[in-house]
């Protein structure tokens, strides 16, 4: 199955003092706002529609928030297939997804056949993203249909899902929009005639899945601090969360 994120997370928390308290929102000159915790416990997963997952019980699962935490952009895979377990369980995290209205406006496309994903990686003609296609061992179409207005934000948190359960299973992801602008959307074009998708529906864009090469998770991410992104109640004024830290 390649690397468990989940192992490699509880040694790295291993070092760490234990704390039974919630973690306190620190200031802007604080190295950071959360003690990551892993909790062991059992889950089980229910679905109707795969007796694949009816009865699947997770031991040491990675709790939400952990994997927020610890996931990165996977650029390198060892070549490794994942298995159809692990693809059905990626897919089922996007069709159990949020949407306006409930109208599920997205349809994916399982791409595991090296020649489309070598034809793919041609249409970005030499863009960086290219020989990261080629290498990937699955990659997934994002189609979304406009007749929701809420079609590519729920597209986009389609593509959250996916990549949280996938990081459960130790499969790493990336988004790939192929060229930069102003050849992306000629790009799209293509891939999606390519991809024989309706001319009603909407090509959002790749994302591909492998074990990674090299067992790693966030320790730290760059992020700016809370209160330099968030105000309470208008734009602009502080959040009374820090002041009460």
């Amino acid at each position: 199955m390649g690397f468990n994120p989940i192992s490699l997370f509880l040694e790295h928390i291993s070092t760490l003092a234990p704390s039974r308290q919630p973690a306190k929102i620190r200031s802007r000159n604080s190295e950071s706002i959360h003690t990551p915790r892993v909790t062991r416990r059992l889950v089980r997963v229910d679905s109707k529609s795969s007796d694949a997952f009816t009865s699947c019980w997770l031991t040491n699962a990675m709790q939400v928030f952990d994997a927020i935490s610890t996931d990165l952009a996977c650029r390198e895979f060892d070549g490794k297939p994942l298995s159809n377990e692990h693809i059905q369980r990626i897919l089922e995290a996007g069709r159990r997804c949020q949407s306006g209205k409930n109208l599920q406006p997205w349809h994916f496309i399982v791409i595991r056949d090296k020649a489309i994903l070598n034809r793919l990686a041609g249409l970005m003609k030499g863009d960086m993203d290219e020989p990261l296609v080629r290498g990937a061992p699955l990659a997934i179409a994002l189609v979304s249909d406009p007749s929701s207005e809420f079609h590519l934000i729920d597209t986009g948190r389609v593509a959250q899902n996916m990549t949280l359960a996938a990081w459960e299973l130790g499969i790493g992801s990336c988004f790939m929009s192929g060229p930069e602008p102003p050849e992306r959307e000629p790009y799209r074009k293509r891939a999606h005639d390519f991809l024989r998708i309706p001319a009603n529906l909407n090509f959002v864009d790749l994302m591909i899945f492998g074990y990674p090469k090299r067992s790693r998770v966030a320790k730290h991410k760059k992020r700016r601090d809370l209160d330099r992104m968030v105000s309470q109640d208008t734009f602009g004024k502080p959040l009374s969360l820090f002041q009460d830290a």
